[in-house]
């Protein structure tokens, strides 16, 4: 064993980590906010991902969705699934080569067009659809976690919805070509691969020509569709914290031309940010997370709960002696009542001040 993969391993007892490659995707969200430039994200993304699809799409359902079985063991497994995956196809791939004259009849019923130079990468295609049968060794079904995807190929059937089975299709796809090359197509409440003018149907192994559809994107922005869509039924989803929350609608915001829906996440998880630090009676924080927002209401409940907080601080005071020691509590609560309309409070406040 080298010595780096023995460190490593060491190293990773005291980790959430099972690779150096998990670890730096990792490293990458923390870059990631929303200052950051779209084409800045996209391009280390797209390294990320031209690197290990596989991982990078399963870290990224443990990070921002945290279900229940991802843990580092069955993540190890998955990982080797995924190889066992790989060399399969690639047996199958040689056994069955993709003539000329088939990948034109495919093309043909989709009635597409495509120019010459993207045959090769269309003929890997082909075989990519011939493997991933949705008769036989695929089963298409909505709103899956990666986990019945990348099962072992020799002994159970891959369970996928369209997020997963377009992952799965362009990590086998980069075994031969960039991942550059591809793009998806986002239609209502589905997506598809992409590739010059001519859509690849994942679900059910077909090349088609769809006509009504939101947008092209690139390749990337299916991160952004695995982090808006809904958890898998099947799955236990442990808590996600409010910050890892924040941290993925980040991502998807830098990602995504549905800044519409992104932000609406946004809002939700700064707001949960405030009322989680209002439970710990971190008001500063619970302040700075309701001002991203500028939502009244929550404002209000932030000045509230803290007025509250400084009320039990002096409830045990009873001479104005003991009541000096608390000046600067009573400032604060005078501002507050202000700030929140409670001049009664606030004149009561104040006559306490001016006797102290």
């Amino acid at each position: 064993m080298k010595i780096t993969t023995l460190l490593w391993e060491l190293y990773a007892l005291f980790t959430p980590y099972v690779s150096p490659f998990e670890r730096r995707v990792d490293r990458f969200f923390l870059w990631v906010n929303s200052s950051r430039s779209r084409g800045e994200v996209e391009r280390r993304m797209r390294e990320l991902m031209s690197e290990d699809m596989i991982t990078f799409s399963v870290w990224v359902e443990k990070r921002f969705k945290n279900y229940h079985y991802l843990t580092k063991r069955h993540r190890r497994q998955m990982y080797r699934n995924a190889e066992a995956i790989k060399v399969q196809f690639k047996a199958f791939a040689q056994s069955q080569l993709v003539s000329g004259k088939a990948l034109e009849e495919e093309l043909a019923r989709a009635r597409v067009a495509v120019a010459p130079t993207r045959l090769p990468e269309l003929q890997h295609l082909v075989s990519i659809m011939r493997y991933l049968d949705p008769r036989s060794r695929f089963r298409y079904e909505e709103s899956r976690s990666f986990g019945k995807l990348l099962a072992d190929p020799n002994s159970a059937r891959l369970v996928g919805d369209c997020n997963q089975i377009v992952t799965l299709y362009a990590a086998l796809f980069s075994l031969k070509f960039p991942l550059r090359e591809l793009q998806i197509k986002l239609l209502p409440k589905h997506v598809c691969l992409h590739l010059d003018g001519v859509d690849i149907e994942a679900t059910n192994a077909t090349f088609q020509n769809y006509t009504e559809y939101e947008y092209i994107a690139p390749l990337t922005e299916i991160v952004a569709t695995n982090l808006l869509d809904v958890n898998d039924p099947d799955e236990l989803v442990m808590s996600v914290e409010p910050e890892v929350f924040v941290k993925g609608a980040q991502l998807a915001f830098a990602l995504s031309q549905k800044r519409e829906v992104v932000e609406h996440n946004i809002r939700v998880a700064y707001h949960n940010l405030a009322l989680a630090a209002l439970k710990s009676r971190n008001f500063t924080r619970a302040y700075f997370y309701a001002d991203k927002i500028r939502d009244p209401k929550l404002l209000r409940s932030c000045q509230a709960a803290e007025y509250n907080s400084l009320v039990a601080k002096v409830s045990h005071v009873k001479t104005l002696k003991e009541a000096k020691g608390y000046r600067s509590v009573y400032r604060r609560m005078m501002t507050l009542a202000r700030a929140m309309g409670d001049s009664q409070a606030a004149d009561q406040i104040g006559k306490t001040l001016g006797k102290i």
